[in-house]
């Protein structure tokens, strides 16, 4: 596919995760992350195919696609990825699994706009 090709695509797949459209959106993010897994959009895509299942409440699909977002060399997309898994996780019911997620965003994204929420949320599961 190319760039120009990619582009449009993603903006399509995007634009129907928006408006809610959610199997439109997967059919469009998981055709592109299959076609070019080094388009510079392919973390993106990644990330937002993820994000579709988490908005399914299909969390365990969820985990699993965002932990890919991790596979892609210089993705400015892994501490929204590490957010969500520890918030599937948290969704799920596995509060141990879901404190050890957010741990993990802390010491390893200590400068993400994530960081004081995955504070917080710590603060919340120690409580329980």
């Amino acid at each position: 596919m190319q760039k120009i090709e990619y582009k449009k695509t993603y903006i399509a797949a995007l634009s129907a995760y928006q408006n809610g459209e959610l199997e439109a959106a997967v059919t469009g993010f998981a055709g592109l992350v299959m076609s070019d897994p080094s388009n510079v959009l392919a973390d993106n895509s990644q990330y937002w195919l993820a994000e579709c299942y988490y908005s399914q409440r299909e969390f365990k699909r969820a985990i699993a696609e965002f932990v890919k977002v991790f596979t892609y060399p210089g993705t400015d997309k892994d501490d929204d990825a590490q957010l969500k898994i520890g918030l599937a996780h948290q969704s799920m019911g596995n509060v141990n699994k879901a404190r050890e997620e957010f741990q993990r965003l802390v010491d390893y994204f200590p400068g993400s706009e994530y960081y004081p929420k995955a504070k917080d949320a710590l603060k919340q599961l120690s409580i329980h």
